[in-house]
């Protein structure tokens, strides 16, 4: 439930900020209804070493290829992260050396070359990294002139 709680606020916080611009945010697995239903079932059958999220699983099996649903992990896709990294090297400089993030101030830029084109960049969270990047997609397609002041 501590969880549950983080992540309620932080999406408050995220849709005060997305809805100023008037971008729809959803969180599904937040809703009271979602969560009745996963505290409802038997603590049994929440949970188990022998298989992944049984209830998502369960409750997901007409929606979801099968072969999505045998999955027994998250999985690292960290060889990916350093190989894409690699390939897109210099899409990736020319993208940071001119960042709408950094013109209105939000990122530094050096770090985030740090992180991209760095030769191993063991320290990097790369979750950090794909938001990152997906922020400054979305500034630049949202946004011509992106300043402090209209973020």
């Amino acid at each position: 439930m501590q969880t549950v709680r983080h992540s309620a606020s932080a999406i408050r916080q995220l849709n005060d900020t997305t809805a100023h611009f008037g971008i729809p945010h959803e969180a599904p697995y937040l809703d009271d209804q979602v969560l009745d239903a996963c505290l409802a079932a038997d603590s049994a059958t929440r949970g188990t070493p022998f298989a992944y999220k049984p209830l998502l699983t369960e409750a997901l099996t007409p929606h979801m290829p099968a072969d999505l649903l045998r999955r027994t992990g998250k999985g690292d896709f960290t060889p990916d992260t350093h190989q894409g990294l690699a390939r897109h090297r210099a899409a990736l400089a020319a993208l940071i050396d001119d960042s709408a993030l950094a013109r209105a101030g939000l990122i530094d830029p050096d770090t985030l070359r740090r992180a991209c084109l760095g030769l191993y960049p063991a320290a990097t969270p790369y979750a950090a990294l794909d938001a990152t990047l997906a922020a400054e997609h979305w500034l630049r397609t949202h946004s011509t002139t992106p300043t402090p002041e209209g973020i």
